[in-house]
Formats: structure tokens, sequence, C-alpha cells
């Protein structure tokens, strides 16, 4: 049994993995594909270090918001209106904990 923080990794991956631009199919199919998923993708992330890992696996496919600021303990960190708005508009969002 796979423990909950490689199955996360793996599910990471998997999602960073669906941002390649490279196709093996050829044709209309695969240019109208491709134009389906805007580069970069927007993405949300909990805490910095979730936010570093996104930045440094997506790299310029990715812009990343952190929505807890440097500081913020995120056990006490309320969500605001705005932080909320963030994730609604997100086209991934990734966070770290239960």
């Amino acid at each position: 049994m796979m423990s909950r923080s490689v199955s996360l990794w793996l599910l990471f991956l998997v999602g960073l993995a669906g941002c390649s631009n490279s196709r093996q199919d050829s044709g209309t199919a695969g240019a109208a594909a491709s134009q389906d998923v805007p580069i970069p993708i927007n993405v949300a992330a909990t805490v910095g270090m979730v936010a570093d890992v996104v930045r440094q696996f997506g790299g310029d496919r990715v812009t990343v918001t952190q929505v807890c600021g440097s500081g913020v303990d995120p056990h006490l960190y309320i969500a605001t209106r705005d932080d909320v708005q963030t994730m609604i508009i997100a086209d991934m969002i990734y966070y770290s904990g239960p």
C-alpha cells in the first residue's frame, strides 16, 4: 500500500505530464487539442513550499499564485474572498496536508 504522500506526488507528476506540449499524433485533431490547454497554466498553491515545487516542475508552462503568504502560519490561516477567487479561477490547485 502506497503512503499518502507518494500518492499525492504521483498525482502531481501525472498532472504536470498532461501539461506537455509534445504531441505524437498529427493532423487537425492534434492541433485542435493543443489549443484547448492554455499555456501557461494558471496554478494556485497553498503554501510557499508547494508553490516552489510547482514552479520547479512546471517551469515556464505554469503561472503559480501562492495563496498563503510568507510568514503566515498555515495552521491559523483563514482564506479571504480574494484567496477563494484565486482558487476558483485557477486551472489547477496544489496543496499539502490532509
